[in-house]
């Protein structure tokens, strides 16, 4: 793998004839592009990036100093990639995207998501937001997930609708082996929430602040037992 400009000055010229922008005196010196690289129109690049194997960037994307991506991966247009991200392996990132993760590995990333959190093998439905310091791993979320802040969702499915708040841990262990957890539609997994490695929580369900869940819940149960930190304001969506 290569780690110097791919682009010599001829081929530069031919980016920047495609539309290419170079902002902040990006220049065929300070850009690290193979040339097995295909960027369209109007998309936006600064000094400092490394983009390497077949990747395909749409139309006015913007990527941002410090950025890398390696592999095989599709962007959708109107993409922001914001500085310092790093990107690998084979995947895609859909249309109106808004990426700055220090790390995603095999993205598969649905329209109009906001990720800045850790996303390895995983896949994310439309209109998700992933925040910063979250760790998905070897999960699927469906559309309009919102995972909070230091969360963490291993080995799992996730139901549209469903919120997991801050420091809240889906786990992929019962404390014998690793298992799948299943966590259905519009539920609500409270602050600090421990949920054990194989549980089934079904739709429309509220597990309270500071809740261990180690059994299944059934739909549209408000999950509260006496070991929660607090009980919080039911949730509405």
């Amino acid at each position: 793998m290569r780690r110097y400009s791919s682009y010599h000055e001829r081929s530069w010229d031919e980016l920047l004839k495609n539309g290419v922008i170079p902002e902040y005196g990006a220049n065929c010196k300070n850009c690290y592009i193979e040339d097995t690289v295909a960027i369209c129109a109007g998309t936006k690049i600064w000094p400092g990036i490394i983009i390497d194997g077949r990747v395909e960037i749409g139309k006015n994307c913007v990527i941002e100093s410090g950025v890398s991506i390696i592999g095989k991966i599709e962007i959708g247009d109107n993409v922001l990639i914001k500085q310092g991200t790093r990107m690998r392996g084979e995947g895609y990132i859909r249309s109106g995207c808004v990426i700055g993760s220090r790390e995603l590995v095999n993205p598969k990333i649905g329209r109009n998501c906001k990720i800045e959190g850790l996303i390895i093998d995983s896949e994310i439905g439309e209109d998700c937001e992933i925040g910063r310091f979250a760790e998905i791993k070897r999960s699927t979320l469906s559309w309009g997930v919102n995972a909070k802040h230091s969360c963490g969702i291993r080995d799992a499915s996730v139901g549209y609708l469903t919120n997991v708040s801050e420091y809240a841990q889906i786990a992929n262990f019962d404390g014998v082996k690793k298992k799948k957890t299943k966590i259905g539609s519009k539920c609500m997994i409270g602050i600090g929430v421990r949920i054990m490695g194989g549980v089934e929580i079904e739709d429309e369900c509220f597990v309270a602040d500071g809740a261990r869940v180690s059994e299944n819940i059934s739909h549209q149960t408000y999950f509260n037992p006496a070991k929660a930190e607090k009980r919080p304001q039911l949730y509405r969506a």
